[in-house]
């Protein structure tokens, strides 16, 4: 299957997003953890907002993602997102929520933050899961995080990694994600083995040049392959995708777009947008402006004009309007959610890496942007 759908427009530095590393100390274990520095302290805040001011000459961003190790861990972390917000920036957290409880979350939004997304999935060794935890036992505590932080404000998102053969974990969370209100974002990330990668010179503007092995072929996954998937199982269609280095039609980034209307008793109706005239008129506006958004805020008016305005300029009309018609009801919620499918770079045989083109998950590494999947390959 070939995607079809919105090929980004971001490039260069008008790529709207990045990551900041804080630190690379954790209170658990994942099996697909690419952190392979020793834990170390804390960046300290001086030092984080140097490597922010750096991004911003290299980026013109509108939001970052805060990544570790454990963020929670970092002792100054309002403090780093009152930085970043100071910036104009919209700031998402990446956690294991572990230590995140309703005074900690409240805290978080008092700071600024924008959305959390919390790391729970199978496989994981920490004290709030059963040792051999269930899908059940992984969406009941993805819930009670989601509802805890929904409550105090905060956009909430999952995010999880796919195995290969291991599809009723994602169709668990995909499931959990359209029928909980409180769940806005999804992030899965296709599992990447990289164990075999010696070294890598390079960033994401030059190209990467590496030694070592490329990961098993039997473990490869692609985002073709969960396009037609999520198709089958959902009935769903991808809205937009960033292309690889090496091959622009290459979905390494693959997001949807959803409109979800909760009904009464625990009823809800959900569709997904196809990209139309509209976007892609509103996005050449925000590049003659200077920056293209990134996230942008639950906003059930704003979204009913959008699926409107969308819907005549070549979207998915009636679907469009079933959407409009039935938020429209006494007692319902429309809201907007945001999956995306990421597939990590990889080494080739012949020495080079294969990545999302312009990488909006990126970290600055010797000065430079470089994808965090295979930072710490990176000499």
């Amino acid at each position: 299957m070939t995607v079809k759908a919105w090929k980004l427009p971001w490039h260069g530095k008008m790529v709207p997003h990045a990551v900041i590393d804080i630190l690379r100390e954790c209170n658990i274990s994942c099996r697909a953890c690419y952190n392979i520095s020793p834990p170390g302290t804390p960046k300290p805040l001086d030092m984080i907002q140097e490597e922010l001011e750096t991004i911003l000459k290299l980026r013109r961003l509108s939001s970052v993602s805060v990544l570790g190790g454990e963020v929670t861990l970092h002792p100054q972390l309002c403090d780093i997102i009152r930085m970043i917000r100071k910036k104009g920036l919209c700031v998402e957290l990446m956690t294991n929520g572990l230590g995140v409880n309703a005074s900690f979350c409240r805290r978080l939004k008092e700071a600024g933050l924008n959305v959390i997304y919390f790391h729970i999935e199978r496989g994981q060794k920490r004290p709030d899961l059963p040792e051999n935890h269930s899908g059940d036992d992984l969406n009941k505590l993805r819930l009670e995080k989601a509802v805890i932080a929904g409550r105090e404000g905060l956009d909430v998102g999952l995010t999880v990694t796919a195995y290969p053969g291991e599809l009723d974990d994602v169709r668990d969370i995909v499931s959990l994600a359209l029928k909980t209100s409180e769940v806005n974002y999804l992030l899965v990330t296709l599992f990447r083995d990289n164990s075999n990668i010696k070294s890598l010179h390079g960033n994401i503007f030059s190209g990467f040049s590496g030694t070592g092995a490329p990961p098993d072929k039997s473990t490869l996954q692609n985002n073709n392959n969960f396009a037609e998937w999520m198709k089958k199982e959902f009935g769903l269609a991808p809205f937009a995708f960033m292309g690889s280095n090496l091959n622009i039609e290459d979905p390494r980034w693959l997001s949807y777009l959803i409109g979800t209307v909760y009904e009464k008793d625990d009823q809800y109706y959900f569709d997904y947008i196809r990209p139309s005239l509209l976007e892609k008129f509103t996005m050449l506006i925000f590049r003659i402006a200077g920056r293209y958004p990134m996230y942008l805020g639950q906003n059930a008016t704003r979204f009913r004009k959008q699926l409107f305005l969308n819907g005549l300029l070549g979207g998915r009309y009636r679907s469009n309007m079933e959407l409009v018609g039935r938020s429209i009801k006494p007692g319902v919620r429309l809201t907007t959610k945001r999956l995306l499918f990421q597939n990590p770079a990889e080494l080739t045989e012949d020495g080079r890496v294969i990545h999302c083109k312009w990488c909006p998950d990126a970290v600055l590494k010797n000065n430079s942007l470089v994808p965090v999947c295979i930072a710490d390959n990176v000499s």
